[in-house]
């Protein structure tokens, strides 16, 4: 990936913020902000090259998902021609409503390919927000649990770490297990 749109100081998480917000727990109790890191590229044959890099939250009644799909940054960026791919880390998955919205926008933008990667699954054990996560998956913007290297690469890339390691949390690898198990029974059921 070449470029130098790495987000700001500024603007990374704290170390505590991202380990609260990301970490992967089966309940997830007061986590209600959703947070999404994110590489936005230009596909320039065999290269990437990095247009931006950015940590956002959700605003108000506005969720995280939103933000970026309406963000003047992002759409000014994908005026040009050409191929882009969009990568997400977000801490929960997208609800029904976002997930709409993200198929709504992939049908406006044929050129931008969006892989998604979730530390959370959000509410998945409703019909409508299960339904959401096929109707993506159909739409080829395919969803993922986050492993625990996607963790470390976020760490590294979105997290104000002053040079601290990232140390994984406790049971870390047993739900990254959990949610992909849960994850395939979405993709199963009907």
């Amino acid at each position: 990936m070449e470029g130098s749109a790495e987000p700001k100081p500024s603007d990374l998480l704290s170390p505590e913020d991202f380990t609260f917000h990301y970490e992967n727990l089966k309940y997830a109790h007061e986590r209600r902000k959703t947070y999404l890191c994110y590489h936005l590229e230009r596909l320039d044959g065999d290269r990437r090259v990095l247009l931006d890099s950015a940590v956002i939250q959700n605003q108000g009644s506005r969720h995280v998902e939103e933000c970026f799909l309406f963000s003047e940054n992002v759409l000014e960026k994908l005026k040009a021609p050409g191929s882009y791919s969009v990568t997400w880390y977000l801490s929960w998955s997208p609800c029904a409503r976002c997930a709409q919205a993200v198929i709504r926008f992939l049908q406006q933008h044929p050129n931008v390919r969006l892989r998604i990667l979730v530390a959370r699954l959000y509410f998945h054990e409703t019909r409508a927000n299960r339904a959401a996560l096929r109707a993506l998956r159909r739409r080829e913007a395919p969803i993922e649990i986050m492993s625990p290297e996607d963790f470390a690469y976020c760490w590294k890339h979105f997290v104000d770490h002053r040079g601290e390691d990232f140390q994984p949390w406790e049971d870390m690898d047993a739900n990254v297990d959990r949610l992909a198990e849960e994850l395939s029974g979405i993709w199963l059921s009907k």
